[in-house]
Order: C-alpha cells, then structure tokens, then sequence
C-alpha cells in the first residue's frame, strides 16, 4: 500500500477526475455515494470520495484492508470531511450492503482487475439510480510502449485484463446489466503518456542506454494524506494554475483528437427502471 502521492501524473489525474466527479455530482440528483469496491489509483486509497463530500453527499468507502482504510479516515479527517464518509473493509463481490442502498455506485480501475460481468451486475444490484466507471485507455499512445516494455523485459503484465480498457466494452457491460449510458469521457489528457518512466524504458528497449541514462527523475510532487493539494484551490492556487495550465487539450480538443492521449475514460450510466 503506497501511503503518499508521488509524481506530476497522480497529481494531474486526481484533479482531473475530481473535476469530472464534481461536475455529476452538480448536474445529477446525488445524496448518497459508494466508491468501490477497492481503488485502483496508484497512491492513497479512499480519498475519491472526498470532492463528492464538499459537494454535500454522505460517502461509503469499500475498500479491501483497515489499513487502507485508516489511511484513508486520516486523509477525510484533515479535509474536515470524517462525518461524511463511512469506510468498509470487503474482500470479494457480493459486498455486504443492501440493494438499492446508494444514488451513485462508481469506481477507480477496479474493472480490469475483477470478473467484470460480475462487479457491474453487483454496482447495478447497490445503485438506486447511477452507475459510473473510470477505466485506463488501451488506445492512449503510451500503451503500446508499456506493452512493447514487458515483453522485452520479461516483467509480469501488473495492470489487469485489457479487453474492459475502451469504451465500448464497458458500454456493453452496462446495457447487460440493465443500464443505459448517459455519457462517455475521456479524462486524464495530458500529452505525456500514462506510466512509462521514459529512463527504465529506454535502457530497457535500446542496447548499453544504460551507461548514457542517469536513474529516474523526480519532479518533486509528493503528497501526504494530511496535506493534499487536490481540495483546496485557494491555498495551492499555484498548483491548480499549473494543473489547468496542462490540461489545455483536456478542455479544448474534441473527443476524437482526445482519445489517443487519454489516460482515463469513464462511463456515466443510469438504471433503466428510473429517470436521470
């Protein structure tokens, strides 16, 4: 369990997906939310919730070990946000909660990891009204050099089944669960790509690199669960400057131009037996 953020793609990814977050939360009628089961981010778990909860929704966390969770109480405890969030601790599908307990039922990255017929059938049986999943983007331009890396280096695919990492696959699995999509996103578009370290590949890809190329870079960014930047754009406005400084191609490319510089995608989807 990693227990800080680290690097300028997890900062520029929180706050693009809190963006989206924040913008259904405004658009839909969303009181109450479950994030899981599980979090796919490669940081500190449970804080997804957090943007929710600033815009009035009282939160469940499912996550899979009370370290997680303590990690994540300690991060909703210094955004002042505790009293929302209640925090799980489930392993495996079903989770313990009753049917229809919640407006919204989303997650982070849990579908390449998981049977996925099974996780949305489970976040359709919880969700009264929304279903929504953010998912990696197989067509982001880095894929195939993550792709080209590990079979070169022989190192285990850690990143899950890629046949759920586009649109369309996850549209479907939604209509079969008794969904209809409202929207389809493209998120996290930076123009570099999604988790190369461009030194580790290169050595790894172009015979003796290694004795050019220096160890990995470090930009500096590094957040601790009690002083995250995400939440507060007043006392980092230099931060959030920067961020949206960087996502110009996030907020003025059509979709098409978007897709291949995608790290994320998510689908927004509503039960069929209600209205949006």
């Amino acid at each position: 369990m990693q227990e800080a953020d680290l690097g300028l793609g997890t900062t520029f990814e929180r706050i693009a997906i809190y963006g989206w977050l924040e913008s259904v939360a405004s658009r839909y009628a969303i009181h109450t939310v479950l994030d899981g089961p599980g979090d796919g981010v490669a940081g500190i778990p449970g804080i997804h919730g957090i943007p929710l909860a600033q815009k009035g929704c009282c939160v469940t966390v499912a996550l899979d070990n009370p370290a997680e969770a303590a990690l994540a109480r300690r991060a909703w405890a210094a955004q002042g946000r505790l009293d929302q969030g209640d925090f799980i601790c489930a392993q495996g599908l079903p989770l313990p909660l009753p049917s229809g307990s919640f407006d919204l039922v989303w997650n982070f990255n849990r579908l390449p990891f998981l049977d996925p017929q099974l996780l949305v059938a489970e976040m359709a049986r919880l969700s009264r009204r929304y279903v929504a999943l953010v998912v990696p983007n197989r067509r982001n331009y880095g894929f195939l050099a993550r792709r080209l890396f590990h079979a070169r280096t022989g190192l285990p695919w850690p990143y899950g089944n890629t046949t759920v990492m586009h649109p369309g696959a996850v549209r479907r699995l939604l209509e079969q669960a008794g969904l209809w999509v409202l929207e389809t996103r493209w998120l996290d578009v930076p123009w570099w790509p999604d988790i190369i370290d461009p030194v580790a590949w290169l050595k790894a890809m172009i015979p003796g690199a290694s004795r050019l190329l220096s160890g990995g870079r470090r930009d500096g960014y590094r957040w601790e669960p009690d002083g995250l930047p995400y939440f507060d754009q007043a006392a980092y406005a230099d931060l959030h400057r920067r961020m949206r400084r960087l996502s110009w191609m996030e907020r003025t490319w059509p979709s098409l131009l978007q897709m291949p510089f995608a790290h994320h995608f998510a689908v927004l989807a509503v039960r069929e037996d209600t209205s949006a």
